[in-house]
């Protein structure tokens, strides 16, 4: 539960959020005010990969898949198939982001 944790504060944490390391974060919100294109979504896989494994070295990331929620707009799925590397345990964890009711929804699925 802690390490699933963390993962969520990665993502969700902005840039500059975390006062003792400004590089933290992968900053999900700011991506829901971009036009849902491929780039987008490749830029946020990026960025998601790219900060899983200079944060999180005790996992590692078997997929990453971004993709529109649905046909609202602002409101992205994220999926994150992953390993903890220490004990061989592959886990799941599926965000839901929409910001069109106002509000941030998590749905949390084990693998």
């Amino acid at each position: 539960k802690l390490i699933k944790q963390n993962f969520k504060m990665l993502i969700l944490t902005n840039p500059g959020e975390k006062i003792s390391d400004a590089q933290y974060g992968v900053g999900v919100r700011q991506y829901l005010f971009e036009n849902q294109t491929e780039g987008v979504f490749n830029n946020l896989s990026s960025r998601i990969r790219s900060q899983v494994s200079s944060r999180l070295d005790y996992l590692t990331l078997r997929n990453v898949l971004v993709r529109p929620l649905g046909d609202y707009e602002n409101a992205i799925n994220i999926q994150l198939v992953y390993r903890i590397d220490n004990i061989n345990l592959d886990d799941m964890l599926n965000i839901n982001l929409n910001l069109n009711s106002g509000i941030v929804v998590f749905a949390d699925t084990s693998y």
